[in-house]
C-alpha cells in the first residue's frame, strides 16, 4: 500500500504486510510489516500503527512496540533515508474464532534541508633562486603560489618587482603573472629569467593577491660576482741578433668572481722562432696558447715564452687573456733586434824572405765578423823607414768595387770602403821593394764609423842580400 496517493510513483511511504492465510485458535503465529521511503528525500518522525481488533492478542514484536493496547500497537520508526525500508515482525495468536482484521496506517514528516559550506581559502607564496652566481650565468627565480585552504581563491595575481640592477630578459624591472582561480590544494609555478647589469647583492621577493587575500614570499638574497682580468706583457726593449727574447706575461684577476676556463695567447712575432714555453703551453698556428682551469679573485698567474729572433728587425708581440664571464684583455710590447758590427784585420806577406832588390806583397783583409753593417771603413799602411823599403803599388777590392791606393811618404792610403755587410770582407794589397837587408815591419791600421779604436796588424819580413 502506498501513501498518500495509493501509487508508488507518486506516494511517499509504502507499506507491505505479510500474513498467514489461516491460523488455529490459540496457536501462535507471526506476520510482518515492511515500511519503505519511496522518495529521494529523508523522512522523519515515521510512525506505524497496527489495529487488530478483539480476535487477536499480540504477544511480542521486533522491534518492540512503542505503545500497545488490547487492540492496537504503534511503532516509532524515526528517520527513513531515501529508499530505505524497515521490517516489523509481530507475533501473536487468535483468541476467538472468527476473522482477525488488522489495519495498518503510517504517519511521517517530510524535511527540506539545505547546507551552506563554510570554507577558509588561503594563499601561500614561495620564491627560490641562486644564492651566488656570475653575472653572465643563467639567473632564474622560481615563484610558487598555492592555496592550502579549504575554499577556492579567485583572480590570483603574482607580482615580482626586481631590485635595481636586475631586469627581465626583455628589459622590464618587474614580472607579473595571472594565476586565475586556485582550488583548495592547487599550486601554480612561474619562472622569472633575469639578467644583471652590475655585480652586488640583490634581495628578491614577490607578492600574490586574490580573493581579498595577500601573501608575501619573504626576501631571498643573491650575490652576483664577476671576474675582471688585467694583463701585462713584458719584453726587453733591445736585443742583439743571436740573443733570445724572453717574454713574461702576468694575468691577474682583480674582480670578485672566479675566472673559469682561462686562456692566455701570445702571438708569435713575425720572423721569430719559439724556443721554449712555460706553464704547459703549446704552439697553435701563429700563437702560443696556455690554458688554466680557473683563476681565483685577487690572484695572478705568470706565463713565459722565449723567442729566437732570426733577423735584425722590430719584433712586436701581443698577449691576450680571456675567461668565462670576463672581458678579453690584451697588451703588446716591442723588442728592437739589432746587430753588432765586429771588425777583424788579418794579414800576411808573400814572399818571405825577400832578396834585396826584389819585391814582396803585404795582403791585408778586413772582415765584418759581426751581425750589423760596418760603414766608413778606412785602412792605412805604414812602411818602415831608414831606407829599408820603397813603395811599388797598392790596390784593393770590396764587394762593391775595386780601388787603388797611393803612398804619401811612408804612409799608404786607400779610399774609404763605404759599407761591409756581416760576413763581407775588403782586401788590400801593398807591394814594396826590399832595399836593405834586415828584419823589417809593415804596419796596417783599420777603423770604421762603428769601430773607432784602430785594429793594428804588423807583418815582419826578412830582407837579405
Amino acid at each position: 500500500m502506498a501513501y498518500p496517493t495509493g501509487s508508488a510513483a507518486t506516494s511517499v511511504v509504502g507499506i507491505e504486510k505479510g500474513m498467514p492465510f489461516q491460523v488455529n485458535l490459540d496457536q501462535e503465529f507471526e506476520y510482518h510489516l515492511i515500511v519503505t521511503n519511496l522518495t529521494q528525500n529523508v523522512l522523519t518522525d515515521v510512525s506505524v500503527t497496527e489495529e487488530y481488533g478483539p480476535y487477536f492478542e499480540m504477544i511480542s514484536s521486533n522491534p518492540d512496540a512503542t505503545t500497545k493496547s488490547d487492540e492496537k500497537a504503534t511503532w516509532s520508526i524515526g528517520t527513513l533515508d531515501p529508499r530505505e525500508s524497515r521490517t516489523i515482525r509481530v507475533r501473536g495468536r487468535g483468541v476467538q474464532t472468527g476473522n482477525i482484521t488488522s489495519c495498518a496506517s503510517v504517519t511521517y514528516a517530510s524535511l527540506l534541508c539545505m547546507g551552506i559550506p563554510v570554507v577558509a581559502p588561503d594563499l601561500e607564496l614561495a620564491i627560490s633562486g641562486p644564492s651566488e652566481v656570475l653575472r653572465c650565468d643563467d639567473i632564474v627565480y622560481t615563484i610558487t603560489v598555492s592555496n592550502p585552504g579549504s575554499g577556492a581563491v579567485e583572480n590570483v595575481t603574482v607580482r615580482h618587482p626586481l631590485p635595481n640592477g636586475l631586469t627581465t630578459l626583455d628589459g622590464r624591472n618587474r614580472a607579473e603573472f595571472d594565476a586565475g582561480r586556485l582550488e583548495p590544494g592547487q599550486s601554480q609555478t612561474f619562472t622569472v629569467p633575469v639578467q644583471a647589469n652590475r655585480t652586488g647583492t640583490f634581495e628578491n621577493e614577490a607578492v600574490a593577491q586574490g580573493g581579498g587575500l595577500t601573501a608575501e614570499s619573504g626576501a631571498i638574497e643573491t650575490v652576483i660576482r664577476e671576474p675582471n682580468l688585467e694583463i701585462t706583457r713584458s719584453c726587453p726593449e733591445l736585443r742583439f741578433v743571436g740573443r733570445n727574447i724572453d717574454v713574461e706575461i702576468v694575468v691577474a684577476n682583480v674582480g670578485d668572481g672566479v675566472a673559469r676556463d682561462l686562456v692566455v695567447e701570445d702571438t708569435i712575432p713575425a720572423g721569430a722562432e719559439v724556443v721554449s714555453i712555460g706553464q704547459g703551453g703549446q704552439v697553435a698556428g701563429d700563437r702560443v696558447v696556455c690554458s688554466v682551469d680557473s683563476l681565483a679573485p685577487e690572484r695572478e698567474r705568470t706565463f713565459t715564452v722565449t723567442y729566437n729572433p732570426t733577423t735584425i728587425d722590430t719584433y712586436r708581440g701581443t698577449s691576450t687573456a680571456r675567461a668565462y664571464c670576463a672581458e678579453t684583455v690584451s697588451e703588446s710590447c716591442t723588442t728592437r733586434v739589432e746587430g753588432i758590427p765586429a771588425l777583424l784585420l788579418e794579414g800576411f806577406d808573400d814572399p818571405d824572405p825577400v832578396e834585396v832588390g826584389n819585391t814582396t806583397t803585404y795582403t791585408l783583409i778586413v772582415t765584418n765578423q759581426g751581425s750589423a753593417d760596418l760603414t766608413g771603413i778606412e785602412l792605412i799602411g805604414k812602411m818602415e823607414g831608414d831606407g829599408t823599403m820603397e813603395f811599388v803599388s797598392a790596390e784593393g777590392s770590396s764587394p762593391a768595387r775595386n780601388f787603388t791606393g797611393s803612398a804619401d811618404g811612408l804612409d799608404v792610403n786607400f779610399p774609404t770602403v763605404e759599407r761591409l755587410a756581416p760576413g763581407a770582407r775588403a782586401t788590400y794589397r801593398v807591394t814594396v821593394r826590399a832595399l836593405k837587408s834586415g828584419q823589417v815591419s809593415f804596419r796596417a791600421e783599420a777603423v770604421s764609423n762603428e769601430i773607432t779604436r784602430p785594429l793594428i796588424k804588423v807583418e815582419t819580413t826578412n830582407f837579405y842580400e
